[in-house]
């Protein structure tokens, strides 16, 4: 996993309880289920590659979970930047899905977004199921 690199910081999503995120040196951000697997990402984003930034990622955050926050991963640069990596969610994360409604049909949510919560959430999505 982290031969040819080493750990900037980790932290447990706060949808799921057995997703822990890891930035490494390397500018990846990995999400692990460590109850299916802990040494396979069920989901990695090669920051370097997503070109928002030309100083290299050093920290990450969850933002205040509200809206499109539970979907939001805060990443910080050596630069004192700090940009948004949206929609993430773990697989299987938990949120309100009243939530996941009203984003689906908010007029500032636009069609890939739309795509991604009906991809992510299922028939719940569309259909406003508050369970």
């Amino acid at each position: 996993l982290l031969a040819s690199c080493s750990v900037l910081q980790m932290a447990w999503h706060p949808l799921h309880d057995d997703n822990l995120v890891i930035l490494t040196s390397d500018a990846r951000l990995s999400l692990y289920n460590v109850a299916v697997n802990p040494e396979l990402p069920e989901q990695e984003y090669v920051l370097r590659d997503l070109r928002f930034s030309p100083s290299p990622p050093t920290s990450f955050t969850f933002p205040p979970a509200d809206g499109w926050g539970y979907f939001t991963i805060l990443i910080g640069t050596s630069a004192g930047a700090l940009h948004a990596l949206c929609p993430v969610a773990p697989f299987m994360g938990r949120c309100p899905t009243g939530l996941v409604y009203k984003l689906m049909k908010s007029p500032v949510t636009s069609p890939e977004s739309q795509a991604w919560l009906e991809g992510t959430f299922g028939s719940r999505a569309m259909l406003g199921d508050s369970t």
